[in-house]
């Protein structure tokens, strides 16, 4: 499938959904947490909710929710980061589609902007290559693959490769990892066309040969060069290895035990592509956070091994292009972003995000239509720091706060682009 006709399917595929308003799910102003999406009060797991042996809870179809005080966040604090950042938009075309907030397990803050609501899916973009990585970590703990330090070339079926040499002899699975393979690449601020890497390994009739194919240009794990072709050949070495495609292998392995059914991985090659073309709700991006925040455990079955998301989550190189100041980030994982300012990410263009924070027992979800030419891609990074963040007064509970109920309309009163300018960022 070519670049430009992946363009056109994404922007039909928005316009079936464009047609839903905002609307409030979370319940807020209450005195006992409830069912999100129900008004039913539920302080315990009730139906279709779930406690693990350590007390942990875990939502069955539905969150609990609760205001953000009753969890020990200030409303107040999160409300006005949130209007300060849309206030501080530099394009008229930027969108906050959602903004979803887990504290303790219960959904505290969920805002839709104009034209979307909890059923939609949107394009997770280059978020994506964290779910890749959770399930690359799953096929290794099933024996499909040795371990990181595994050749890359020792799982993948291929034919001649070209450009071979020492180098390229040397990638390990852990090298395309930590986007450090050596392949030369382009891609990392690029302008689409003739030289960026990814545009022309959508144009290419097959990326995953079209990224093995590349010439080396440094020596593996001496570089971090953000390169979306790592990702594609790490979805297809899971294929390759388990013997079926990595989006079937998804929905037996991840989400049908995570809960998560509306979803869509769009192939390529008939292999999901590892970095993008992941569709998901802002909730189950938020059951994708909850799992690695308890640590790949889910209401007492481990899904993903502890011992990968702890891997997945340090940093194992930094410099390069990660001393990018706008990215505001201390390293890179195992397809996770390690956080400037605590926690790790994983990370889509245009405003797509799931924040970890484990010292705050906290998951936040971003999804955005947010201008990548301007400064505007960095506005999810200063909520979370600025409101989010700076919202956690206290493990207990704080006094009621009427700011609470305002958060649910907060993104709502967006001014939508009088043309269709925001599509471009789909």
């Amino acid at each position: 499938m070519a670049y430009n006709e992946v363009i056109i399917m994404r922007k039909k595929q928005w316009l079936g959904a464009a047609l839903c308003c905002a609307l409030l799910v979370a319940t807020v102003g209450c005195d006992e947490p409830k069912p999100a999406g129900s008004g039913m009060a539920s302080a315990s797991p009730g139906a279709g909710q779930s406690q693990s042996a350590s007390g942990t809870y875990f939502p069955g179809e539905e969150w609990r929710s609760s205001t953000p005080e009753e969890q020990g966040m200030d409303s107040e604090t999160l409300y006005a980061a949130i209007q300060m950042a849309i206030a501080g938009r530099e394009s008229a075309s930027s969108l906050f589609d959602s903004l979803l907030i887990v504290r303790n397990g219960y959904i505290v803050a969920e805002a839709y902007g104009p034209r979307k609501q909890p059923n939609s899916r949107q394009l997770l973009h280059s978020a994506t290559k964290s779910v890749t990585s959770a399930l690359l970590g799953i096929a290794i703990d099933e024996g499909y693959i040795k371990d990181v330090n595994t050749s890359l070339w020792s799982g993948l079926k291929h034919g001649e490769v070209a450009n071979w040499d020492d180098r390229k002899q040397a990638i390990t699975i852990e090298h395309v990892l930590t986007m450090s393979s050596g392949l030369a690449w382009n891609e990392f601020g690029a302008v689409k066309g003739p030289e960026d890497s990814a545009y022309n390994m959508y144009n290419s009739g097959n990326l995953a040969d079209y990224v093995m194919n590349r010439p080396m240009a440094d020596k593996p794990g001496a570089v971090f060069n953000y390169s979306s072709g790592s990702s594609v050949l790490l979805s297809r070495l899971i294929a390759d290895s388990t013997g079926t495609d990595t989006a079937s292998y998804a929905k037996r392995k991840l989400f049908a035990p995570l809960g998560i059914t509306d979803v869509n991985w769009e192939l390529f090659d008939g292999i999901a592509n590892g970095a993008s073309f992941l569709y998901m709700t802002s909730r189950d991006m938020a059951r994708i956070g909850y799992l690695y925040l308890n640590n790949g455990q889910w209401n007492g079955e481990q899904i993903v091994p502890r011992a990968w998301v702890e891997a997945s989550t340090r940093k194992h190189i930094d410099g390069g292009q990660l001393r990018r100041a706008d990215l505001q980030a201390d390293g890179y994982g195992y397809q996770w972003w390690i956080d400037s300012f605590g926690g790790y990410s994983a990370r889509g263009q245009y405003g797509q995000y799931i924040f970890v924070q484990p010292k705050l027992n906290l998951v936040a979800v971003f999804q955005s239509h947010l201008s990548d030419t301007t400064r505007d891609f960095e506005l999810p990074l200063q909520i979370m720091q600025n409101g989010v963040i700076a919202a956690v007064k206290s493990s207990k509970p704080l006094p009621r706060n009427s700011r609470a109920q305002e958060l649910a309309g907060v993104l709502m009163r967006q001014r939508m682009p009088q043309d269709d300018s925001w599509r471009q960022w789909e």
